[in-house]
C-alpha cells in the first residue's frame, strides 16, 4: 500500500518468559535474557519516533554467549561487533599458572594438555572416570554454545589470559586447543624456541662430513682445557 512502517524485533519479555518455561530455558542457554516489561515498554518511544530506523532490535543478551550460539548453528558472526571489550583477566597469577611455571619445562605441555581435557570434561558433565577423546570434536561429544562459553571463561580464568570468545569454535578438540594455548603462554613458547634451536643445531651437524665433525669436536675439547 506504500504506507510507512516500522519493524521492531523484540527479544524476550519477562511476562511471556514466566509462562513459557521450556522455550525460555532454550533461549537463555543461547544467550537471550528476559527483559523486564517496563524496560521493553520504555523503548517504544525510541523505536517509534520519526527519526527511528525502519527496523530496530530491542533485546537483552549475554553477548558472548549469543555470539557463540550463532557460531554453533552456522558459523555466523553477525553479533561479534557487539561483544564487550576484553576484560583484564591478569589480576594476579592463578593457581594453575603458578603450578605450570614451577613445573619442569619438559612436562609443561603435558600439564596444559591434561588441564584442557579436564576442564572440557567438567564443562560437559562427563564423569572423571570416563576418558575424553582428545582428537574428537567438542561439539560431536555433545558440547553446546553455553558449554563452549563456559569453557572459554574457565580457561581464561585459570590461565590468567584473555582468550577470544570464539577460541573453542576455532580449536574444537583437546589437541588443537592445547596447541593454540601453547602459542599464547610464555612458559610454553620458551620450550618451543629451545626445541627449534636444538633442531636447527642438529640439522647443521647432519650437513657436516665426518672430518668436519671431528674438527669441531677437537676445537671444543681444546676450548675446555
Amino acid at each position: 500500500m506504500g504506507l510507512p512502517a516500522t519493524v521492531v524485533d523484540w527479544g524476550l519479555w519477562k511476562s511471556l518468559a514466566d509462562v513459557q518455561k521450556d522455550a525460555t530455558q532454550i533461549s537463555a542457554e543461547s544467550g537471550l535474557q528476559p527483559m523486564a516489561d517496563e524496560v521493553a515498554i520504555g523503548a517504544l518511544p525510541l523505536v517509534m519516533n520519526p527519526d527511528a530506523a525502519v527496523a530496530t532490535v530491542v533485546v537483552a543478551a549475554d553477548w558472548p554467549l549469543l555470539a557463540a550460539a550463532y557460531r554453533t548453528r552456522g558459523a555466523l558472526r553477525i553479533v561479534d561487533d557487539l561483544l564487550p571489550a576484553p576484560e583484564d583477566v591478569g589480576k594476579g597469577e592463578s593457581e594453575f599458572r603458578t603450578s605450570l611455571r614451577s613445573c619442569p619445562a619438559e612436562k609443561r605441555r603435558d600439564m596444559l594438555f591434561d588441564h584442557v581435557g579436564a576442564l572440557a570434561a567438567t564443562v560437559m558433565g562427563m564423569p572423571p572416570t570416563e576418558p575424553l577423546d582428545p582428537s574428537a570434536g567438542f561439539f560431536q561429544l555433545g558440547m553446546d554454545s553455553l558449554m563452549s562459553v563456559t569453557l572459554q571463561r574457565a580457561l581464561s580464568e585459570s590461565l590468567g589470559e584473555f582468550l577470544p570468545a570464539s577460541v573453542v569454535f576455532d580449536y574444537p578438540t583437546v589437541y588443537s586447543l592445547t596447541d593454540y594455548l601453547a602459542t599464547v603462554l610464555p612458559e610454553l613458547l620458551e620450550i618451543g624456541a629451545t626445541a627449534v634451536a636444538t633442531q636447527q643445531a642438529t640439522d647443521s651437524y647432519h650437513e657436516l662430513t665426518e672430518a668436519e665433525l671431528l674438527e669441531q669436536l677437537s676445537e671444543r675439547l681444546r676450548g675446555t682445557q
